[in-house]
């Protein structure tokens, strides 16, 4: 759980990856009741570090995720950048 940083709390699932800097990223598959939700993080390194969260091809300004059982596949894609430093 803190690692990949997928924490269910009240219906909404928390991302907020913490993987080490030599991962390129990970999948996983989360199962909400009837609902599958493929989540692919991606990481690479840039001049500023940030994240970019997209369910279903559209942008999240959150990091957490309103789970929703309509039997649908969804996909959240994460992508983070870290900054190389010494």
């Amino acid at each position: 759980e803190s690692i990949l940083g997928l924490r269910l709390e009240a219906g909404r699932l928390h991302i907020v990856p913490c993987i080490p800097k030599s991962w390129s990223g990970f999948e996983a598959t989360y199962c909400y009741v009837d609902t599958p939700y493929a989540i692919v993080v991606t990481q690479s390194s840039a001049t500023a570090a940030s994240m970019r969260l997209t369910l279903d091809g559209e942008e999240l300004r959150e990091t957490t995720i309103a789970l929703l059982n309509d039997g649908k596949a969804h996909c959240i894609n994460v992508a983070m950048t870290f900054v190389i430093t010494g």
